[in-house]
């Protein structure tokens, strides 16, 4: 269902985009053709013109919503044992000097699950460094290259390229998005976490997705972030459970409080990582 739902919105997408050029050769070129002569006028010789509006919305249609096709690989499966075991769920790790995120990534393709790679790195520099030769390496950059590439301001397809792996990959298949710190500084908090929200969905019971992030505020934020979506799905399964009689009054009041009280504590601290993010609560020193 999932799947079709995109499918969906891309045709929906790709099909408005093709109406609004159809527009100008059909409407334009009626009036021109049609109404202006039926009015007494001469007409207008537009059809050159309209084609070239169709065609270039046309061509942006198939630019800006042509998904990325990315075949799901396997490395050469190591015969030794994982180092690390890695759960069905989204990681959030501290970026530092040690790669942790990429040393967990690694760790799992040569043992045998799918993955795919996401960074700000060339991947040929990647590929050089970790030893990886059939996995797909997405390259976060503008610039023109043979590589697959998407530009770091494109959050939409970066988006759907990650979720079509996802879909179309082996259970247990994996991804690292590296690179979310310049993501944030380009496009800002609010957007690159309703992708991390989405995706985070996409693992749930049967994914894996590693996230490094080298500020702390933000990691804590988006930790936060995650918690206090999953605090208020509960909330409203407890109220529909309520409604629905499978839980007295009581039980129901205990459940939305402890909730609601860890609900507040969430919010005050990330009002103060805001805060500090923004500068408003500096250290006053004598």
């Amino acid at each position: 269902m999932q799947a079709k739902g995109l499918q969906y919105s891309r045709r929906h997408e790709t099909i408005k985009y093709v109406s609004i050029g159809l527009f100008f050769p059909c409407v334009l070129g009626s009036l021109a053709q049609v109404g202006l002569p039926l009015l007494g006028y001469q007409a207008i010789p537009l059809a050159s013109t309209t084609t070239i509006v169709l065609e270039g919305f046309i061509a942006y249609a198939i630019i800006r919503y042509k998904l990325m096709s990315i075949t799901p690989t396997s490395e050469s499966e190591e015969d030794t044992r994982p180092r690390y075991k890695v759960e069905l769920k989204t990681y959030l790790i501290p970026a530092g000097e040690d790669d942790k995120g990429m040393e967990m990534y690694i760790d799992q393709i040569v043992h045998g699950r799918q993955g795919l790679c996401v960074t700000t790195n060339n991947p040929s520099e990647v590929q050089g460094r970790y030893g990886i030769a059939r996995t797909p390496i997405i390259w976060l950059s503008e610039s023109e290259t043979k590589e697959r590439a998407i530009p770091p301001n494109d959050l939409e397809q970066l988006t759907l390229t990650i979720k079509d792996f996802f879909r179309n990959s082996a259970e247990k298949s994996i991804v690292l998005l590296d690179g979310v710190d310049r993501l944030i500084e380009l496009n800002g908090f609010p957007r690159v976490y309703n992708i991390i929200k989405e995706l985070n969905k996409e693992t749930a019971k049967s994914k894996t997705l590693i996230i490094p992030i080298k500020d702390k505020d933000d990691l804590e934020l988006i930790r936060m972030q995650l918690r206090k979506d999953d605090i208020e799905n509960e909330i409203f399964f407890a109220k529909t459970r309520f409604h629905r009689r499978e839980i007295d009054d009581h039980s129901f009041r205990e459940i939305v409080k402890d909730l609601e009280k860890e609900l507040i504590e969430l919010d005050l601290g990330m009002s103060k990582i805001e805060k500090r993010k923004s500068g408003e609560e500096m250290e006053i020193t004598y």
